[in-house]
């Protein structure tokens, strides 16, 4: 297991098998390349897993209780760039 606060104060919990799941790779690469924000949902399911999922969308909460698109981007990035165990 990997764990990691992101530098707004998320803390998570990540398989360390994560960084080999080939759809995890896939949309990074679509993320990436085509800058599908799609993409982003696959991701943060596959990573995160749905009860984390829904902690880091009430994370990303804006004041006027919209989760912010361009946050839950950064945090995951975040998240995933912090971890050279999820990068293999």
């Amino acid at each position: 297991m990997i764990t990691g606060t992101t530098r707004s104060g998320f803390a998570y919990e990540v398989l360390d098998t994560v960084g080999d799941d080939y759809e995890v790779l896939e949309a990074l690469a679509h993320l990436q390349k085509e800058k599908d924000l799609f993409s982003l949902v696959t991701l943060i399911d596959h990573v995160l897993g749905a009860e984390q999922r829904d902690a880091f969308k009430e994370h990303c909460k804006t004041e006027d209780g919209r989760v912010s698109t361009e946050m839950m981007m950064n945090e995951f990035l975040d998240i995933f760039s912090g971890q050279k165990d999820l990068k293999k």
